[in-house]
């Protein structure tokens, strides 16, 4: 079900799945976890992304042949252990002006709904974390409600309030 593989001398890719679907977070958060007890201190890092889970191993703490062998058969028993009922939710608190988010103005021209109606619809929505990006924290989040989805722009802002 799962696909192992080697991708360099010290890091391991486990791919879930050859396309995303909303279930893989939580599986791949719950691999993340699962590794991280299996693995030990011969963990250096693992980056999660939409359909798969890179894991960097310590080579001085657990050979990566054996790194490999330990990871394909803890996800043997994998699906058994995976539980969706535990995801976190985290609340955010969202501060929102047309001086400091300069969307918000666009997507309720776009939309022809006031501000108001896309901060209340951007607000009462839950989000799903995806991938964690770019920058540390920066999330990719899930699907938002289709009154407020707006195209991106043609190319990005060279200054952000």
């Amino acid at each position: 079900m799962y696909s192992v593989q080697c991708l360099n001398e010290n890091s391991i890719l486990i791919s879930f799945a050859d396309e995303f679907n909303e279930k893989l977070p939580l599986l791949i958060r719950a691999a993340q976890l699962h590794m991280q007890s299996v693995l030990g201190d011969a963990l250096l890092d693992f980056i999660p992304a939409y359909t798969t889970l890179l894991i960097v191993i310590d080579i001085n703490e657990l050979a990566l042949r054996q790194a490999m062998f330990t990871i394909e058969q803890s996800l043997q028993n994998f699906d058994q252990l995976v539980s969706t009922k535990n995801a976190n939710t985290v609340r955010i608190p969202v501060y929102y002006s047309i001086d400091t988010g300069p969307d918000l103005a666009r997507i309720s021209q776009v939309k022809q709904i006031t501000c108001d109606e896309v901060i209340y619809l951007h607000s009462q929505a839950v989000y799903q974390v995806y991938a964690v990006g770019f920058v540390p924290g920066f999330a990719y989040l899930g699907i938002v409600n289709s009154k407020i989805v707006t195209p991106r722009l043609p190319s990005p802002r060279k200054k952000v309030p």
